[in-house]
């Protein structure tokens, strides 16, 4: 309690300050103003918005385009009964959010109407608008009743990839996740009315449904260094193509000089075209993984692995008689096992064993047969995989772009296999029928960041294939034809299997599987010295 010689103390020093009090007073609310503004939630960012900001970072680090702007604009359309007979022409609408520009347009089918907002492609005047692509909206109504069907949003430029959604009763939708063909986890529940999703932001969709689906794995980074290593090997491989010749049984020996894989013996230069060098699948996998061996090594583009070594069976612990035929040392030794030349594991041990001596150059040390099994692909969410095996063809790019979002800067050495029966010949006029990894290849994936000129997010897969350099792999989106890589290797399969015609008289297919084991690129990758580009 103060006393009465303190308080007069206090009141004759506040006296002086009463008319300044004065003057603030009125002042106070606009004094304060600032502080409400910067701690109070921004304008229009209520609790949802809030939790949807890091899908929204999300998606606009992974290049996603939004166009949920547009939709609002159209919202009447969307909401109309009925429309007119015949499609309707095309309503441009550039969004204030990202000026991109965005095409509306109705068509009608047999028994359903679809609204479709397309996103612009490419810098004008040479803009495109694809149907099927990143981030477009499909809206499928009923002709008869005009209610909502389904909506679908396109995740790549690829018609079998996309998330969609469902109406269902009691202010609820279904949601499920199509990535090339092939469905990821469950269907699920969405707890807020499906057309109340037809205008809002496609982050909504991701911050409702964040615990049950792993969006970080459809909406990488692509800024990732591994990625842009990827796409940099794929550059500089590309050069090397008219270098080299499709070639049986070869590959480069230690010394960097054309050899026969089974013998080791130096193939002479008479037998190969001018200037070229001679490989087959095999030899084309070992010399771009040279590149990398070298690498790893602190040698880039000057070492060459022992073909020897890559020959002989990955998994020692389990040997058997193929294996034994084609690992054994010396030309005699081998051709002992003639009969049994023939190795159905020769192209997945070929695959592990230069994983493994890449891995070993990697970490410095030598490392078990259980690590050098982690560098195989494991299976996946919404594809079919088995060990040894891996997966079945047509589920490639389903595949390859989770284990990209995944590991980028990662590339995989393909082993190809299914049903194999050769030829009948005098020696052998009943060949056995096994189960034969009878191709090699690179696949090489990435993310586009957009510097060079493509749609940010966009996915990429490469083909390295004896000599050959293409993204063979993953369907256009504006073409029908099927990839001319999964083409060739289902006809190889086809004719391999020799199983004869159905019923109906079409040739019968077998399931070819892919096997992939992983290899990390270095920073400073380096193709491996090839004689026949050196000398052009």
């Amino acid at each position: 309690m103060l006393s009465d010689k303190s308080s007069g103390k206090a009141s004759s020093f506040l006296a002086p300050l009463l008319p300044l009090l004065a003057l603030l007073l009125p002042l106070l609310p606009l004094l304060l103003l600032p502080l409400l503004l910067f701690f109070a939630p921004l304008p229009g960012l209520g609790a949802g918005e809030m939790e949807m900001a890091p899908f929204r970072r999300m998606l606009d680090i992974s290049g996603f385009p939004e166009n949920d702007e547009t939709r609002r604009l159209m919202s009447q359309a969307l909401n109309a009964p009925n429309y007119a007979a015949v499609e309707t022409t095309l309503e441009m609408h550039r969004q204030l959010s990202d000026s991109r520009l965005v095409e509306f347009e109705v068509r009608k089918g047999m028994l359903e109407w679809y609204l479709i907002f397309r996103n612009q492609r490419g810098q004008e005047p040479r803009e495109t608008f694809p149907l099927w692509g990143r981030g477009n909206w499909i809206i499928k109504k009923s002709l008869l009743d005009g209610t909502f069907i389904q909506a679908k949003i396109f995740l790549q430029d690829n018609e079998d990839s996309f998330v969609r959604l469902f109406p269902l009763k009691d202010q609820r939708c279904r949601l499920d996740v199509y990535l090339y063909g092939r469905q990821l986890g469950d269907d699920v529940i969405v707890p807020v009315a499906f057309d109340s999703l037809l205008t809002a932001p496609f982050a909504r969709i991701l911050e409702l449904t964040g615990h049950a689906v792993d969006w970080g794995t459809l909406f990488p980074n692509p800024d990732l260094i591994g990625y842009r290593r990827a796409e940099q090997m794929v550059s500089l491989l590309a050069p090397f193509s008219a270098g080299i010749q499709e070639f049986p049984d070869a590959a480069l020996n230690t010394g960097g000089l054309n050899c026969r894989i089974e013998t080791g013996e130096v193939i002479p230069p008479e037998e190969l075209e001018a200037g070229k060098t001679g490989m087959n699948c095999s030899g084309y996998v070992k010399w771009v993984a040279d590149g990398i061996y070298s690498a790893w090594s602190k040698a880039p583009g000057s070492l060459f692995m022992d073909v020897d070594l890559l020959r002989a069976s990955a998994l020692p612990e389990k040997p058997n008689s193929w294996n034994a035929a084609r690992s054994a040392e010396g030309r005699e030794a081998r051709q002992t096992f003639s009969a049994l030349l023939r190795d159905p594991r020769f192209g997945l041990n070929w695959n592990r064993n230069i994983a493994r001596i890449i891995r070993e150059a990697q970490l410095g040390e030598d490392i078990d047969s259980a690590a050098a099994r982690e560098l195989d692909a494991p299976g996946l969410p919404g594809v079919s995989w088995i060990p040894d095996m891996g997966y079945t063809l047509d589920e490639l790019g389903t595949a390859l772009y989770q284990l990209a979002a995944s590991e980028p800067g990662k590339i995989w050495l393909a082993a190809v296999n299914s049903p194999f029966k050769p030829k009948p010949s005098p020696q052998t006029p009943r060949p056995l029928s096994l189960h034969q990894y009878w191709h090699t290849a690179v696949l090489v994936p990435w993310f586009d960041n957009g510097a060079g000129g493509g749609e940010r997010g966009s996915f990429h897969v490469a083909v390295l294939d004896t000599g050959q350099v293409a993204e063979s792999l993953l369907p256009r989106a504006s073409s029908s034809v099927e990839p001319a890589f999964l083409r060739f290797i289902q006809e190889k399969a086809t004719a391999y299997a020799r199983l004869g015609r159905d019923d109906e008289g079409s040739l019968q297919q077998p399931e070819v599987r892919v096997h992939l084991t992983g290899v990390d690129l270095p920073g400073n990758y380096m193709p491996a010295f090839l004689p026949s580009f050196e000398a052009r």
